[in-house]
């Protein structure tokens, strides 16, 4: 299509050109309308092709402007002749094959009455003379005649001889002027029409017969005149007024509405040969300024759009079409695209017509071969793309810079167990009232790599570090910290990669900041019934355990962070007045029962006020805090001896 389109184009340019050449040949028109008409434009198209091979700007932004006033300085300047020429050139047997044709009853009917009007005799008495009726008849052709129409009056009526001769009737208000035929009717009477200016006719030629060549002069029209004092006719066509016998007025009237009977009609090949034989120096000059001025219409509608493109290896797409942007380097399995990289885009231009670019759309994708995978580099040629829209006939695409160059190397793989050193975690964001746990749990126990065989030699030999992308955390990181990690950027920018591209699951433990506290606090001996209370008189507490030490243990109250700081030291201090205000040890006396002697206790912590958030954490903004208490773990079991002066000492 594109092709045929290049084709066509100097094709139907050089056509136009040779038909108008034809033209001014025909023309009545003197040699310096000719002369001009073809100079001139030749001429511009000379210069403008000079302006552009030698890069005259000034030259050519001159000429820009004054073509164009040029033409029409012609137009104006010698529309007469101009007018005259396309009239004549009308008249041409070829072209009037386009023209409609009139019906046969349609010229008998006007010739009838044409030839009646001439020979109309008037008697006085005895008297009888021949008075001819004036007569004034057009046909219109392919010119519409519609404004000429619509200043008679209309008629609509199909024609006959006799609404002619009425129409003319010297009497008949419709007499004045000049009938339009339109086909096989009569459109309108009374139509006024345009007098010639050509100042040769003769000064004795009547207004009807003036009105005749000057309607011939300006449409294809063809007009029937009867002579209103003489009864001769004529015939105007193509601005000549020519008399016509009585007796061959049909002939005559068919001939000039391009309907006569041809004793011989020419064949293609004698008219093709014709063409060639006696127009050959006109075609070729056609041919040259049809040439001409696409080469400057080319250089003068051509505009450059840029378009982003990236290459990608073909086992990127997954065997998928290239998408919009991209260029697929078609590569081995084994094979991996090392330079450039998939995130470096390249600027292309195509040049052409804004038409051919359009067609190209706002995006280019392509696939682009290796011939030679021996080779140490390659560079993209943008002709060696098979482009997946292929780029109309005539557009040129070119790399705004350097061609891509292509670098590729051979990929294996490589399987390592997972270790917690593989995994850098910053935690100095992390919550002061939390910390990190010990070691990092991975989803599976090792990765296996992708990448050049000379990187996972590098990794091998220990020379080139193993590591996963980084954790940072924050101060949101409540809880353990999962996250998928990739390889690290060294080893991304050696085009490492983990296969099929399944990220590694990575957990990092959170726990709330752990504080121990220890404190010493009084020891009783307490019951919870009525019973049990009267027999603690009975009972008594060693010296050795009337006090003991508790071991107070925190988790996300004391900030890690803030140790030996304000805020810590604050912390501690609070969790020191609310444990020794409210702490107090117990031994329950139901441990010993009546009667027996003296059993092992266990010392109980007992608060005051169990509720310790409403001391410490008042705000309710410590998250997963806790508070428990233990005894001290070196302390026994208490031993309570006989009171004396109870009643089983």
């Amino acid at each position: 299509m594109d092709l045929l389109t290049w084709l066509l184009q100097p094709l139907i340019l050089t056509l136009g050109i040779y038909l108008f050449l034809r033209f001014l040949r025909t023309t009545q028109g003197n040699r310096i309308v000719r002369g001009l008409v073809i100079a001139v434009p030749s001429l511009i198209i000379v210069t403008w092709g000079l302006a552009y091979t030698l890069q005259l700007e000034e030259l050519r932004h001159i000429l820009r402007g004054v073509a164009g006033f040029a033409v029409v300085f012609v137009a104006i300047l010698f529309q007469e002749e101009l007018r005259r020429g396309m009239a004549q050139f009308g008249a041409n047997p070829l072209i009037r094959r386009f023209v409609p044709s009139f019906d046969t009853d349609v010229i008998e009917e006007v010739c009838r009455a044409a030839l009646d009007m001439a020979t109309k005799q008037e008697t006085h008495g005895s008297f009888t003379r021949i008075r001819p009726h004036g007569a004034l008849i057009c046909f219109e052709r392919e010119a519409s005649l519609q404004s000429y129409i619509e200043g008679g009056r209309r008629i609509e009526a199909r024609v006959s001889a006799e609404l002619l001769e009425t129409i003319f009737q010297p009497k008949s208000p419709l007499h004045d002027g000049a009938v339009v035929i339109r086909k096989d009717r009569v459109a309108a009477a009374s139509c006024m029409l345009p007098l010639t200016q050509d100042l040769s006719i003769s000064k004795t030629t009547g207004t009807r017969h003036r009105a005749a060549i000057g309607l011939s002069e300006e449409t294809d029209a063809v007009v029937l005149v009867v002579s209103e004092e003489t009864g001769k006719l004529s015939i105007a066509a193509g601005g000549k007024l020519t008399g016509v016998p009585q007796g061959d007025l049909a002939d005559e009237l068919r001939a000039a509405l391009g309907q006569a009977k041809e004793e011989h009609k020419a064949t293609l090949g004698e008219h093709l040969k014709r063409f060639f034989s006696e127009d050959l120096p006109w075609l070729a000059g056609s041919i040259l300024i049809a040439l001409l001025m696409l080469f400057i219409a080319r250089q003068d509608i051509s505009i450059t759009r840029e378009f982003l493109v990236h290459l990608v290896e073909s086992e990127a797409t997954g065997g998928q079409p290239p998408r919009d942007g991209e260029i697929v380097v078609a590569l081995p399995s084994e094979y991996r695209l090392s330079v450039p990289r998939s995130t470096e885009y390249f600027v292309l231009e195509a040049t052409g017509s804004r038409a051919q670019i359009d067609q190209l759309g706002l995006n280019l994708a392509g696939t682009f071969t290796l011939e030679d995978l021996t080779a140490s580099e390659s560079f993209v040629d943008a002709d060696a793309v098979a482009w997946l829209k292929s780029p109309p006939l005539g557009v040129s695409l070119d790399w705004q810079d350097d061609a891509p160059r292509v670098v590729i190397e051979r990929y294996s793989k490589l399987t390592v167990d997972l270790t917690a050193s593989m995994v850098d975690v910053q935690a100095a964001d992390l919550d002061p009232y939390f910390q990190r746990g010990e070691g990092i749990t991975f989803g599976s126990s090792s990765i296996t790599i992708e990448g050049p065989e000379s990187a996972l030699a590098e990794i091998t030999a220990g020379e080139l570090e193993l590591e996963l992308e980084g954790i940072t955390l924050g101060k949101e990181d409540h809880r353990d910290r999962t996250e998928l990690l990739d390889l690290s950027p060294e080893l991304k920018e050696r085009s490492c990669s983990l296969a099929g591209d399944q990220l590694v699951s990575a957990t990092v433990q959170i726990l709330p900041a752990a504080h121990e506290l220890t404190v010493r606090v009084p020891v009783s001996l307490i019951g919870f019934n009525q019973a049990d209370m009267e027999r603690c008189g009975k009972w008594s507490i060693p010296a050795n355990a009337l006090e003991v030490d508790f071991l107070v243990r925190t988790s996300g109250i004391v900030p890690t962070s803030s140790a030996g700081t304000q805020l810590g030291t604050e912390r501690r201090r609070e969790i020191k007045t609310y444990i020794e205000r409210n702490l107090t040890g117990f031994i329950d006396i139901a441990g010993q029962p009546e009667g027996q002697a003296p059993r092992g206790l266990k010392v109980e912590p007992r608060l005051a006020d169990p509720d310790w958030r409403r001391t410490l954490d008042p705000e309710g903004e410590l998250d997963r805090a806790d508070l428990t208490i233990h005894l001290n773990q070196n302390f026994g079991l208490v031993f309570l001896e006989a009171n004396p002066d109870g009643d089983d000492a």
